[in-house]
């Protein structure tokens, strides 16, 4: 089992690779990996993930997952403190009241609201 530090300095032999294969894209991933002792692999893994990086309506990059950012940061922390504020007071928040909040929030920036797949 390798130790944190040699993981490290794979990590960044892999990530010199990549730089340099971003300035040379004549060069293959192959040549790379024997250049920078890396795996070929994992250099042409990393080049397929930076391709399907896709940004989200937000115009960030998703982690993981799709695009199923619905609302803003504002409206959702809104959203959030209304559900909070409801449970303090005793009445129970429904999921369709929540529902229809955000599909509101939607309505009112002009958008489509969600879909009740994606609410699930």
């Amino acid at each position: 089992m390798t130790d944190i530090g040699e993981k490290l300095e794979i990590k960044q032999r892999l990530d010199r690779a990549l730089k340099w294969l971003e300035e040379e894209p004549t060069e293959t991933a192959s040549t790379a990996a024997e250049m920078f002792n890396v795996n070929a692999a994992s250099i042409r893994s990393c080049q397929l993930r930076q391709r399907k990086q896709v940004r989200n309506t937000q115009g960030t990059f998703n982690g993981h997952g799709g695009n199923t950012i619905i609302l803003p940061k504002a409206p959702e922390q809104a959203v959030c403190r209304f559900y909070h504020e409801q449970w303090e007071m005793g009445i129970a928040a429904t999921p369709a009241i929540i529902f229809a909040a955000i599909s509101h929030l939607r309505k009112a920036e002009q958008l489509d609201p969600p879909s009740q797949v994606w609410f699930q």
